[in-house]
């Protein structure tokens, strides 16, 4: 029995961007769920009848939309998520997938009253919410061939402490920890991140370094996800280091991996993607959905039908396959940073009572955000050569796989499929 065991550490600024066609679809869903009675014409005796419009007083909304729009969807805090059809209750892995699913729905909810707005996010009882919300276990079920677990945390100034609301709004949705460092020795502060992610995962190695941070940052968010599979007939291998690029002064290494071993590979002209499947040691199988490039959101949304869930097996025979994931270099810019996040901060004040978001850093003119960590360690662990049961075999794969573009990953067993994650870079 061999572990591919996959850490990936994500720092990341609150304000990032989401693929503007998959939430312009998901807020026209969300809309027409919500019951007419709230409109401001025929119900304006809510309470809540204040218009959605005052969170953008002072701010023009095409232009930060426009800036949505041409950021990078590959990058961000809800770059791995999982979600869990089997659970009531949503949990988000990161607070800027909170803010950033906020900020898109409500630049398309101008003319809401505050109500409406409020009922785009009502996690608890909108059942198409739940189908998009990032949501996991702290650890899920750990048995032979599949243990699954993600940290959160959010780094912040000493002098830009959060409320104790934040810090509770942040814990129960996103089962996060919120830490203090002072700025001040940027040593310190980079060597707090790094205790952070060793203390969170099976490795100890460098995220950060104290020439990667810039003394005006002053808040980040860092999530880890540590993931162990057991393959039954695979065997994966770790290649080469690759340079993601970040911005011009921002480079980190990412490992290439490929793999060999029996899988089933088609495509599914439902979900217009590639369907791999490969067996694990237990009794389950994983799947991997692999869409054309752009296509995981058009993906994810066909995904709400429970039919075509239980329908994801590969229809082929099992064959032996050959597996390569190639990353790809991504540019990010860096100028809508500030911007993002004030819109946020008006979003947080309106959706949470009480909650004073990120008000501090606009009050001291200290919210000037420059910089974004988004660091990414893939570690292979598998046979060795002489204990590979393919090596004396001498065989050709029938197939290669490409998975050069974002996709999804189930952990299926005999029960509902589970959505593991989806993989944006």
């Amino acid at each position: 029995m061999w572990k591919l065991t996959l850490l990936v550490a994500i720092m990341a600024n609150l304000a990032t961007s989401y693929g503007s066609e998959y939430m312009d679809r998901l807020t026209m869903t969300m809309s027409e769920a919500i019951n007419s009675r709230f409109s401001c014409s025929n119900f304006v005796t809510d309470e809540y009848t204040e218009q959605c419009d005052e969170i953008h007083s002072g701010y023009d909304i095409d232009v930060l939309k426009k800036q949505y729009d041409q950021a990078n969807s590959g990058l961000g805090g809800t770059c791995i998520y999982q979600l869990k059809r089997t659970h009531a209750e949503p949990q988000i892995t990161s607070v800027s997938a909170l803010i950033k699913l906020m900020s898109q729905i409500c630049l398309n909810a101008q003319g809401l009253t505050r109500t409406q707005c409020y009922n785009l996010l009502n996690f608890n009882n909108n059942e198409e919410m739940r189908y998009f919300v990032p949501k996991i276990d702290d650890v899920l079920p750990k048995s032979q061939d599949f243990i699954s677990n993600v940290k959160t945390v959010i780094f912040a100034r000493s002098d830009n402490d959060f409320s104790e609301h934040f810090k509770s709004c942040f814990g129960q949705l996103a089962k996060g920890e919120t830490k203090v460092i002072d700025f001040g020795n940027l040593e310190n502060v980079a060597n707090a991140i790094n205790q952070w992610f060793n203390a969170s995962s099976l490795y100890y190695e460098e995220v950060v370094t104290a020439d990667d941070i810039d003394d005006d940052v002053v808040m980040m968010t860092g999530s880890h996800h540590h993931v162990e599979v057991a393959f039954k007939d695979f065997n994966f291998k770790e290649q080469v280091d690759h340079d993601f690029i970040i911005s011009k002064d921002n480079i980190v290494s990412q490992k290439l991996w490929s793999g060999e071993g029996y899988g089933k590979v088609s495509y599914n002209e439902e979900l217009g993607a590639t369907v791999l499947q490969i067996a694990l040691k237990g009794d389950r199988q994983a799947i991997i959905l692999h869409p054309k490039v752009g296509g995981l959101e058009d993906m994810l949304f066909k995904l709400r039908d429970s039919s075509v869930v239980l329908n994801l097996n590969a229809e082929t025979e099992w064959e032996y396959i050959n597996v390569v994931m190639p990353i790809n270099e991504h540019n990010y810019g860096k100028e809508n940073f500030v911007d993002g996040l004030k819109l946020a901060n008006q979003i947080s004040l309106m959706y949470l009572p009480g909650f004073d978001g990120f008000r501090g850093i606009f009050e001291n003119q200290s919210g000037h955000l420059s910089h974004m960590f988004h660091t990414m360690y893939m570690k292979v662990n598998g046979l060795g050569a002489s204990e590979n049961p393919y090596a004396l075999e001498n065989l050709e794969p029938k197939h290669t796989v490409n998975i050069d573009s974002a996709f999804a990953y189930y952990v299926v067993n005999s029960g509902s499929p589970e959505i593991i994650g989806t993989w944006w870079y």
